[in-house]
């Protein structure tokens, strides 16, 4: 029931009315999984052409894009799962509802949700959590004019933790892709 909720207070963050209708996909994906399923893809290429972020390299877009993204992610499990409120969730909404006057709550929520629903290392859940702290301290030195240097410092970084903590975690499957 946390991606319902998330993505309405999303939708009232971003500005898209479409999200709100994220408990009509949960409804339907109760009564039959597959036309749930169906009703997501709809409301994702909707909405995906809806919501506006004007880049990621700035502050705003990137928290815009991050609240969108979580949110559909979180409405995706609750539509193929449809379980009920946890205890988990109930400790989230507030950070969730929170959000609508600091995004970045929001994020930490998610974040959070996240983290204990899948089981993260509490190793990498701290350090986004750290570095979801630097995007707010530095929003005033990543959204100025010729400041594109740093903003891809910034997200290479990013990208180069996650690359090196997915080799690390040691539970990668190797596949043959052309295997007879």
């Amino acid at each position: 029931m946390i991606g319902v909720i998330s993505a309405v207070i999303a939708g009232l963050m971003t500005g898209s009315r479409v999200l709100l209708l994220a408990p009509l996909v949960y409804i339907v994906s109760r009564k039959n999984r597959d036309a749930g399923l169906m009703a997501y893809f709809l409301l994702s290429l909707y909405t995906g052409g809806e919501v506006f972020s004007s880049s990621l390299y700035t502050y705003d877009g990137l928290v815009t894009a991050l609240v969108y993204a979580s949110s559909m992610v979180l409405l995706l499990d609750d539509s193929l799962l449809g379980r009920r409120i946890s205890r988990l969730e109930l400790f989230v909404v507030p950070f969730l509802i929170a959000g609508i006057l600091f995004p970045e709550a929001f994020i930490a929520g998610s974040v959070f949700y996240f983290a204990v629903r899948f089981r993260i290392d509490a190793r990498v859940a701290g350090v986004v959590g750290a570095m979801l702290l630097l995007f707010t301290a530095a929003r005033g030195y990543l959204d100025v004019p010729g400041g594109a240097s740093n903003q891809a410092v910034v997200l290479a970084g990013f990208a180069l933790f996650l690359a090196v903590m997915t080799t690390l975690r040691g539970n990668l499957k190797k596949v043959d892709l052309f295997r007879e």
